[in-house]
Formats: C-alpha cells, structure tokens, sequence
C-alpha cells in the first residue's frame, strides 16, 4: 500500500510503502523505494568506507586497515536518517543527463571495458537463459551493465534491479532515461542477503560479478533459490585470484605489487572469509548445497560462469 507520497511524471518520488502482512513501513526517496532490513544503511559499504580511508591514509595503507577488519559498515542507530544530505546529494547528481555524458565520453563500451570478457559475456548470456523467460531479477546491479543489455536486447521481458546501494541506482535510473529504455525495468534498494520478495517469483536471477562485491555472497544464492519458481535459472560470474586482484577490475589490484607479504596474505584472507573471492569449484559446491541441480561451469582464464537450475 502507497501513501503521503508525491508524483512526478508519472513516478512516484517520495512516500511510504507499507507491507500489508507485516505493517512495516518502507520509504520512496527519490523515486527509489527502500528496502532494506532495518539498521542496514543502504550503501556500498565496502566501497565507500575504503574511500574514506584512502582520502585520509591513502589505498596502500588503506587496504591493509579493510583486511584487519578496522572498517565496519555502518549500523544506523534507531531513528538515524537512511540518506545522508550529500547521499542525497549525490544520487541527484548521478540521475542527471550531465553525469552520463560525462561518464560515456570515457567508456566507449561498458559491455566490457577492456574488451577480453566477451566470450564470458556470451557465456554468462547464454547460461542465464534471460532469452526464453519472462521474468528476471539482477542482483548486486551495481551501474547496470547487464541490466541495460538485457533491457535493449529483450525490451518485453520484466527485470527488476535489486542493489544495496542508493547512489548506485540513482546513476542506473539516470542511464535508463538516458538511453530512453526500461519501461519494464524496476529499481529497488535492497540487500541481496535479505531479498525483499516472496517465494517463487523470478524465472532468472543473475548477477554479472555480484560474487565479489557482496559479503557472504552464499547467503545470497540461497536467497536467490528461494525467489526462484520451480525449474528457474540463477547465473553468477566471479574471478579467483589473479583475475580478481589485477589493477583493471579490482580496486586492490591496483596495491598488490606494494603490499608485504604478510599484507598480502591478510588481505587474500579477508576476502576468502567474507567470500568477496571464490574458487570456481567452491561456487559450484554452494549452489548445490543450496539445492540447485544441472549445474554448468564455463571458464575463461581465473574468470568463470557457474549457472544451475531449481
């Protein structure tokens, strides 16, 4: 149920949701509804709190303080606003024309920025079977890359964008009306850990490199088989090692050469613990663990496809 809320175009722009089973109120703020389970600040936490830490230490001790365990997520305190003012300030900003004809002048194609992924690209496609299903859920969405791909290829299907972190979304809200697509897409503040949907709903989840940017990314396949009709799809692509720590893709890539060996075994460690990197042969055990079956492995180097069936 909607209400106190305000329109704009045809979109609802601020208001409440209320869960008529439950009674728990959600806010719409800035067209994005929210959510997330409560106490749970809707931002990239790791992501955000790594830039705080290199603004004030720099990356090469920033990272190390990350793998110690030193930076925490933010816990929001009962009745603590969800959005900071710059929050807010900054998603407006990333929803704008101006900030992705800025962006897209320096990525040519997102698709796959340094252009040896595209065989994972097709693979990851293909195993998804997003082309003969209905509807589809992108988990972890992050700035939308798959999305847009599914969106313009496929205009019919409903996808709906699940991502933790509002200023995300605000920039794929504003790369949607960009490009003029997406009628059938939904944005939703959301964590993939706690999916805010019934049982049995989604014919596909994917999630294009979702495995190492969410914590406890098993969680987050159990999940996605419970929001999975019988004899859906979910497809997941990561990156071990090599791949994950190479300065193109990955953040900490870019202070790997200059980190002691103790650093570096610290900093492995973290994101084996938190599940951010994982073998290929450990996804494929959780997805069975979790009760998927007629699982299906494509890799590329220390990249991968794992893809498994309800």
């Amino acid at each position: 149920m909607l209400r106190d809320f305000s329109f704009e175009r045809g979109e609802a722009r601020e208001g409440v949701l209320m869960c008529e089973k439950c009674g728990r109120e959600y806010p719409i703020i800035g067209f994005l509804p929210i959510l997330t389970p409560r106490r749970v600040k809707p931002y990239d936490w790791i992501s955000v709190e790594l830039t705080k830490a290199e603004e004030r230490y720099g990356l090469k001790e920033a990272i190390p303080r990350l793998a110690k365990g030193e930076l925490k997520p933010v816990e929001l305190k009962p009745g603590e606003l969800l959005l900071t003012q710059e929050e807010l300030r900054e998603g407006e900003r990333r929803d704008s024309r101006e900030y992705w004809e800025n962006r897209l002048k320096r990525i040519r194609e997102e698709r796959v920025a340094s252009g040896d992924l595209s065989e994972l690209w097709d693979a990851f496609v293909a195993m998804s079977r997003a082309e003969m299903i209905e509807k589809v859920l992108d988990a972890g969405t992050g700035l939308g890359a798959m999305l847009m791909y599914i969106t313009r290829k496929w205009p019919d299907k409903i996808l709906l964008a699940l991502d933790i972190s509002y200023v995300n979304l605000r920039a794929v809200r504003g790369k949607l009306r960009y490009f003029r697509i997406g009628g059938n897409v939904h944005l939703v503040v959301g964590d993939a850990l706690n999916m805010p949907f019934r049982d049995s709903v989604f014919d596909v989840v994917e999630s294009w490199f979702g495995l190492g940017n969410m914590v406890g990314f098993r969680r987050v396949m159990g999940q996605a088989h419970r929001v999975l009709r019988p004899g859906g799809y979910l497809a997941v692509s990561g990156a071990w090692e090599k791949a994950y720590l190479n300065p193109r893709y990955s953040v900490f890539g870019k202070v790997v050469d200059a980190l002691t060996s103790q650093e570096y075994e610290e900093l492995t460690g973290f994101l084996r613990r938190t599940e951010l990197m994982l073998r290929v042969d450990e996804v494929v055990e959780a997805f069975r663990g979790v009760g998927f079956h007629d699982t299906e492995v494509f890799e590329k180097s220390d990249f991968y496809v794992v893809a498994g069936r309800k």
